[in-house]
């Protein structure tokens, strides 16, 4: 069994995870002020 540490180190933080998310904290690259308007418009591609 890998330990955490090794899953982390092995992991490609140059591409965001099935969610958006970057790195192991989870954090975007993207302003504050635009995370709402980001979140709307994945709703509403997810709706087209």
């Amino acid at each position: 069994m890998e330990s955490a540490a090794n899953v982390i180190e092995s992991m490609d933080w140059n591409q965001p995870d099935d969610k958006g998310h970057f790195g192991p904290y989870g954090g975007r690259y993207v302003p504050e002020t635009l995370m709402h308007p980001l979140m709307e418009l994945g709703q509403e591609y997810f709706k087209a």
